[in-house]
């Protein structure tokens, strides 16, 4: 419908905009973020937005003329004060930024709204307030002498000072309150603006559950909306940036701009990207990889110095490398704590050494000898470029994040691959395999043997575990309560007390703990709408069915794999193909966070735990798809 009219209006206008002087009459408004959710799926949780709700709904729906929107509905969970909100990310714009949007009480019911920008740091500064009676607030919820009515569209507008740290609210181009000032603790620019309704008594008695639709947000620089504009005379020139100001994942093109003229890897892995482009440090043998030795960096050298376009030469007799750039001379010798650059002698503080018949010397002495600077991150990455303290987070947060993955994780393009892996290394559908394998526990029992810390630890390991056993536990999620705290206990529970039969082959254990399986596989659901809370109880079963596989019968196996599918697989699917569902914090679609990162390592837990059951993996082949 949006789209119908659009074309209209653009149709109707064509003579004026052909022959417009458009010079010093025009003001371009470029969005930061904009959505009016016609390219949304009704029913889904929209993407590009984060969502989180309790037991609310949060989606996208469509009214009779046609027009999508973003619904927010409250159920009844018996609890109070719960709710849930959208949050829309821009990015971080300087100065003065102005938010739009379109709101509509469809349901008034009992409860508040309010508006929200938050920072980079997940400061959150208050903006708008709409109390129970449809007041407009100005602020902590004092009435300011307007009050909205249901079941039709207001046009809101937040011009948000930031430098003065004040505020203006515009409903319906009227505005209603100017001058508001806003908390801001640690002065960075907001990067995205939250919408949170929610109830503010207990449903079930006598309250109305409120329901709100949101529609065409959109976020731009400027110090005021741009009706104001128009009532000047103005001609807006409506714009979309180049790429989004704020992007939780770069496209490969964007990589290779940001990241020419450089070499990034990560301490421990067997990649390395060259002016973003990512490969194997050795195309041939993938075991070989960067070294963390005492504290220290070290890395191949051929590898690397050819990566920073340097020649090497490897003199065997003498157990010497010779690496030349730019009329520049390098000298290593082998296990010797000096190093030549141009015939001066530099104290190394690690001698190079031969590992897997490969020459490793210390990273930063090799790539500042070549003229390059090194930049540490805390996560692990090393970049070799012109300039210290290589990425901004709060600008280059997109690019950062995709390179990780990029150094970090192999993605097979054919998930049956892995499968087929799986089955390879682990043939007879043998157990355990996650976390731990018979070898490795055999290890283990051993080191508690001989070594002290390891004694101390698993002492620890067994008290924790018998205070299970003579504990309790729930067996099902509570009526309106937080399911993530029962997910967790179910977790730790699982975690402890399988440890504990592994390590000393007490039955009692993997008695206590296949019931506790059996009792998390009888559950109605495994609390979809609550990424982490599915995450942990995915997670349990993967542990479970994992390391107690010996000891079920198939009957059990099967009843376990059933819940699997019904319980795990299904919602992982209807999250990420973004298909209708009850649901909180859509962990499947928007940015990569700890929701993401959380279900879907426990999901790919779960996966890896039964992909080569017949009866499951087609189903498991692809979830990891």
């Amino acid at each position: 419908m949006k789209r119908i009219l659009a074309i209209l209006l653009v149709i109707t206008f064509i003579p004026i905009i052909s022959f417009a002087e458009a010079e010093s009459n025009d003001v371009t408004i470029t969005y930061a973020f904009n959505q009016n959710f016609e390219e949304q799926i009704v029913g889904a949780t929209p993407s590009g937005v984060t969502c989180w709700s309790f037991k609310e709904k949060i989606y996208t729906d469509v009214d009779e003329t046609g027009n999508k929107y973003m619904k927010f509905e409250e159920i009844d969970n018996g609890e109070e004060n719960r709710g849930c909100f959208a949050q829309f990310p821009y990015g971080e714009l300087d100065g003065s930024v102005v938010l739009e949007f379109k709101l509509n009480f469809l349901v008034p019911g009992d409860g508040r709204f309010y508006v929200s920008m938050e920072d980079s740091e997940g400061e959150e500064s208050f903006l708008l307030y709409i109390d129970a009676n449809r007041n407009l607030c100005a602020g902590s919820w004092t009435p300011a002498g307007y009050q909205f009515s249901s079941e039709r569209y207001y046009e809101i507008a937040i011009v948000v000072n930031q430098p003065e740290k004040k505020y203006d609210i515009y409903v319906d181009r009227s505005k209603k309150l100017s001058g508001l000032n806003f908390k801001d603790n640690n002065g960075l620019a907001g990067t995205r603006f939250r919408f949170s309704p929610y109830m503010i008594g207990k449903l079930g008695t006598g309250n109305i559950t409120p329901i709100t639709a949101v529609d065409d947000v959109r976020v731009y620089s400027g110090d005021k909306p741009a009706f104001l504009h128009k009532l000047e005379g103005k001609n807006i020139v409506f714009a979309e940036p180049e790429k989004p100001l704020v992007t939780y994942q770069a496209t490969e093109s964007e990589i290779r701009k940001y990241m020419k003229n450089t070499v990034a890897l990560f301490a421990g892995e067997n990649k390395i990207a060259i002016d973003g482009e990512v490969s194997y440090l050795d195309s041939h043998d993938r075991s070989i990889s960067t070294k963390l030795i005492n504290g220290r960096t070290m890395v191949p050298v051929r590898f690397v110095s050819e990566a920073l376009e340097a020649t090497v030469e490897w003199l065997e007799a003498s157990e010497k490398v010779l690496i030349k750039s730019n009329g520049k001379t390098v000298e290593f010798n082998l296990n010797s704590s000096v190093m030549l650059v141009d015939g001066e002698e530099v104290t190394l503080d690690a001698p190079p050494q031969m590992i897997d018949n490969r020459v490793y010397v210390p990273l930063r002495a090799l790539a500042e000898s070549l003229g390059k600077k090194v930049s540490y991150d805390k996560s692990g990455m090393i970049v070799l470029s012109d300039r210290e303290e290589f990425f901004n987070m709060q600008t280059d947060l997109g690019v950062y994040r995709t390179l990780a993955g990029n150094l970090i994780y192999d993605i097979p393009e054919n998930p049956a691959e892995v499968v087929a892996a799986v089955e390879a290394k682990h043939p007879n559908k043998s157990h355990p395999r996650i976390m731990a394998d018979n070898e490795r526990f055999a290890e283990i029992k051993k080191n508690v043997q001989t070594d002290p810390i390891a004694k101390e630890w698993f002492e620890a390991i067994i008290k924790r575990a018998d205070s299970y056993l003579a504990g309790t536990y729930a067996t099902k999620y509570p009526e309106g309560g937080d399911p993530f705290n029962l997910s967790s206990g179910y977790k730790q529970r699982m975690g402890t007390v399988a440890l504990a039969y592994k390590l000393t082959d007490n039955k009692n254990y993997a008695d206590w703990a296949l019931k506790l399986l059996l009792t998390a596989c009888a559950f109605d659901d495994w609390a979809p709408e609550n990424g982490l809370a599915m995450g942990d109880m995915m997670f349990t079963v993967a542990i479970g069915y994992d390391w107690l596989y010996d000891c079920m019968t198939e009957e059990q196996r099967k009843t376990i794999r059933d819940a699997i599918v019904k319980n795990g697989f299904k919602p992982i699917m209807a999250e990420y193909q973004n298909l209708p569902r009850e649901t909180g914090y859509a962990w499947g679609q928007g940015k990569p966070d700890n929701f993401h990162f959380f279900a879907d390592g426990a999901g790919i837990t779960l996966t890896l735990a039964v992909c080569d059951e017949p009866d499951i993996k087609e189903f498991a082949t692809e979830v990891l798809g």
